[in-house]
């Protein structure tokens, strides 16, 4: 910046090339001149920690890699989400104090942090705008283990966000009830990973809560492991997903992974609703893995055909979430 006119300098490249000619090599350089918002725009298409190294150039590069306009997201994709030891709430604190962090929309927790509620009181004090709270959804083996507690917790000291995902290791439906019943329909997004291990799944009655707190719902993910579970306990099954997609009109994405309670008669009134002209769906991405067994058959088959026909992204997969 310039200090006594008050103004941003653009950021200056310098570039220098060899010539080869028949007789001797000679260099010459030139320059151009990038303004900083060109600059953060650019940098706004690196991975986080891309933009840190290029923090490592110059001063002027470390400067521009500290825009709030580039961290909009702490999450897995900018290296923040890791299993390191080292990791505290503590310093996950002092870490979104940090001036660019000003603008977090998106935060996923590392593993080996101890929730609470003074310490979501924090995050809401130097996150205001934090729309999205991954509290160990997306670690396959091993996450925050959220508690009851802390989902309700969640729900009170973060207003603002509209996103969750968390794993039931140490979580049930109490926990996923009380949670979605005070967000109500500020939830836009549910990302639940069940445990076969626990033996913590999501049933249907917390489905129809969910349904009944949450009618704004866009996003629903419920995964669990591919290993083999007890069917004949309390699991998702097709009911709970009829209720879903009957009872939350503007619900555009939905995943299932290892779901194996639902089965095809499920998806058969899901075709129905698609083409039922006075049913108002907006599904659109759905996405399957793990269920191959669904549909098989020549059922199976015919209502997979119309699944693909009738909205926009369809991917059906052998192959589990994990």
């Amino acid at each position: 910046k310039n200090a006594a006119e008050g103004q941003t300098l653009p950021i200056r490249f310098h570039f220098v090339s060899e010539n080869h000619t028949d007789d001797a090599k000679s260099s010459s350089s030139a320059s151009i001149c990038l303004p900083e918002d060109t600059f953060h725009n650019v940098l706004g298409h690196l991975p986080g920690r891309d933009v840190v190294r290029s923090s490592l150039v110059d001063k002027a590069w470390l400067s521009a890699s500290r825009s709030p306009l580039l961290w909009t997201a702490l999450d897995q994709t900018s290296g923040f989400t890791n299993n390191s030891k080292k990791k505290n709430m503590t310093s996950v604190l002092q870490l979104l104090a940090r001036p660019q962090f000003a603008n977090l929309k998106s935060l996923a927790l590392p593993t080996n942090i101890k929730l609470g509620k003074t310490s979501l009181k924090q995050i809401a004090k130097l996150c205001p705008g934090l729309e999205e709270l991954d509290l160990g959804y997306y670690h396959k083996f091993g996450g925050l283990h959220a508690k009851d507690s802390d989902l309700i917790d969640v729900a009170e000291e973060l207003p603002s966000l509209s996103v969750v995902g968390f794993d039931m290791w140490n979580a049930n439906n109490f926990g996923v009830q009380a949670m979605v019943g005070s967000m109500g329909g500020t939830l836009r997004g549910l990302r639940v990973q069940g445990d076969t291990i626990t033996k913590h799944y999501l049933s249907d009655n917390t489905m129809a809560t969910i349904v009944k707190s949450c009618p704004d719902l866009k996003e629903f993910e419920y995964v669990l492991s591919n290993y083999s579970y007890d069917t004949d306990w309390d699991c998702l099954g097709s009911g709970g997903v009829v209720a879903l997609v009957r009872g939350c009109r503007k619900l555009e994405r939905l995943t299932l992974s290892n779901a194996q309670n639902v089965s095809i008669d499920a998806f058969e009134i899901l075709v129905s609703l698609l083409e039922d002209a006075d049913e108002e769906t907006n599904l659109r991405i759905l996405t399957i893995s793990g269920m191959d067994k669904v549909f098989e058959g020549e059922k199976g088959s015919r209502i997979k055909a119309r699944l693909e026909a009738l909205i926009d992204n369809v991917s059906i997969v052998k192959q589990g979430w994990w």
